[in-house]
C-alpha cells in the first residue's frame, strides 16, 4: 500500500512503514508482561477495527488524487 500511495518517494515510504512496525513491536513487548490476555486481545481487536474502518477512507483519497493527477496531466 505504501508503494502505491507514495510512488515518488518509495524508499522513504517503506522506511516510515518499518519505523512504525518497529514501534508497534516495541509497544507490544513493553506491555506484554503488564496486561492480562483479555486486555491485550481487546487492544488488538480495537486496532483491527480502527484499521478496517479507516482503510476505505485511504482508498477513496488515493482514487481521488489519482483522478486529479489524470485531469491535470490532460490539461497540460
Amino acid at each position: 500500500m505504501f508503494g502505491v500511495l507514495f510512488p515518488d518517494h518509495r524508499e522513504a515510504a517503506f522506511a516510515n512503514y518499518r519505523l512504525w512496525e518497529s514501534v508497534g513491536f516495541l509497544l507490544a513487548f513493553g506491555y506484554s508482561s503488564h496486561l492480562c490476555l483479555s486486555t491485550k486481545t481487546y487492544l488488538l481487536l480495537s486496532s483491527l477495527v480502527l484499521s478496517m474502518l479507516t482503510y476505505p477512507l485511504v482508498e477513496l483519497l488515493a482514487r481521488r488524487e489519482a483522478r486529479y493527477r489524470l485531469v491535470a496531466a490532460e490539461k497540460l
